[in-house]
């Protein structure tokens, strides 16, 4: 452990910037922002030399990253597609482990039978496979406006620097008329817990 030592009149002085210390110290605190003048997060980090692996700066608090959608936009796709506003997306500023949330709203376009619907994450624009999965069901209604469901999901996620999250939507159709789902106040959220 290293000891470091402060006149009372001395303030302990914390980092603040768009990258991290090239020669940090244990115990280390940095706050780690997009942008000195107009953040969108701020992360506050403490270096842990003890740390096994190369992800030794611990998140400890902090505003997360995110990024919305908040128009309603619809899709009667059976696979993964962009909607007419991409997203949401956003890209991860180092290596490291990630907490990712996803939220919105979801809604039928006809009262006939029942929809599940899949709002998916996905790393990078050549990502096969689904990383987080928000699943949704919405049922028939009598009458327009159709009810909304609300739909969540969280993962923690081991990601490279520079990766892009992205979500984007499908529907499973059940309704004899074959129609799609409104997806509508779409919001990611990606929080450090471990950053190289």
């Amino acid at each position: 452990m290293t000891w470091r030592f402060f006149a009372p009149d001395q303030a302990v002085q914390l980092g603040y910037g768009t990258s991290l210390p090239a020669t940090p110290y244990d115990g280390q605190e940095y706050t780690l922002v997009d942008s000195t003048s107009a953040p969108t997060y701020q992360w506050r980090l403490r270096y842990n030399a003890g740390a096994a692996g190369a992800n030794k700066w611990e998140y400890v608090g902090g505003a997360p990253a995110y990024a919305t959608v908040e128009a309603s936009e619809s899709t009667t796709s059976l696979s993964h597609v962009d909607l007419t506003t991409p997203g949401p997306l956003l890209t991860v500023p180092r290596a490291g482990d990630y907490l990712v949330e996803y939220s919105g709203f979801i809604a039928k376009l006809s009262a006939a039978g029942w929809t599940t619907t899949l709002s998916t994450v996905y790393v990078n624009a050549g990502q096969s496979s689904p990383l987080v999965q928000a699943i949704g069901t919405v049922y028939n209604a009598a009458a327009s406006p159709y009810p909304w469901a609300t739909v969540q999901a969280r993962a923690k996620l081991a990601l490279a620097a520079s990766d892009v999250l992205k979500v984007r939507y499908s529907i499973s159709v059940v309704d004899t008329a074959g129609h799609g789902a409104n997806f509508a106040w779409r919001r990611l959220t990606v929080t450090p817990l471990r950053l190289s």
